[in-house]
């Protein structure tokens, strides 16, 4: 009786999402190896494809394009390459064979590479010393242990950066973002977000926010618009503006208590 219902369940999934999901499943691969110098442009377009970039001591880009179809279906998942001087670009094209959301792409690049990153699936990024732009962005992005420039469009998106040196400008919609790191500066505009931020030990800037955003924590100004506070020698400049969201500042040392 139990597998005549696992039968169905399969007939069941079969006609509601078609024939590309029907039979064994296999994994389908593309990859390639580029010589670069040691700091190189990557542009990475991939709609509908999840994303790993992960720095490494080599001046070559190595990346592997994964996705998963059905036996049925023969061709691999396509991606076009363009190489001109010191510019490496890579376009994942939208294949409706494969299985929705399920294509991976994994690139390893020199440290010092710059990125700009298109893609609705999620983004892992690690490692990295140059500057990094991610547009449009409506699935999660996760920055690990990088330094540089860090510029991220938002829209309903899960967002976290840890361990980052250097300056962050964000645009946010309807996202949650989690910041723990030593910025430079941070230019923030958010529109019904969340945002956890841990204030790092000996930290020096200046914060700016509306005041609303921080209601319930202790220690903050009554009857303030805008709430500012120095911290060390305030040579960095930390301003989050927008409408509706809402700052959860947290530190070792419990400056402010978070509900």
């Amino acid at each position: 009786k139990i597998q005549e219902e696992i039968r169905k369940a399969v007939r069941l999934y079969q006609s509601d999402f078609g024939p590309a999901f029907s039979g064994t499943r296999r994994i389908i691969r593309t990859e390639n190896r580029i010589k670069t110098g040691e700091s190189p442009v990557l542009e990475v377009e991939a709609p509908d494809t999840n994303i790993q970039i992960t720095g490494w001591n080599f001046n070559e880009i190595k990346y592997s394009l994964v996705g998963y179809a059905s036996e049925a279906d023969s061709e691999k998942p396509q991606i076009k390459e363009s190489v001109s001087e010191n510019k490496v670009t890579l376009a994942v094209t939208d294949d409706s064979s494969l299985e929705y959301n399920s294509t991976r792409l994994e690139i390893f690049v020199p440290v010092k590479t710059s990125l700009v990153i298109k893609s609705a699936g999620s983004i892992r990024i690690i490692g990295l010393k140059g500057s990094t732009r991610i547009g449009s962005q409506t699935s999660s992005v996760d920055i690990r242990s990088c330094e540089g420039s860090l510029a991220i469009e938002g829209d309903s998106s899960d967002i976290s950066i840890i361990g980052f040196y250097g300056p962050l400008s964000l645009r946010l919609d309807d996202c949650d973002l989690i910041l723990d790191g030593n910025f430079t500066s941070i230019d923030a505009v958010a529109n019904d977000s969340s945002i956890y931020f841990t204030i790092p030990e000996n930290a020096n800037f200046r914060f700016t926010a509306p005041a609303d955003w921080l209601d319930g924590q202790e220690g903050l100004p009554e009857e303030s618009s805008i709430f500012s506070k120095v911290f060390g020698s305030g040579s960095g400049q930390y301003t989050f503006n927008g409408s509706d969201s809402t700052l959860r500042l947290i530190t070792s040392k419990e400056l402010f208590a978070v509900n």
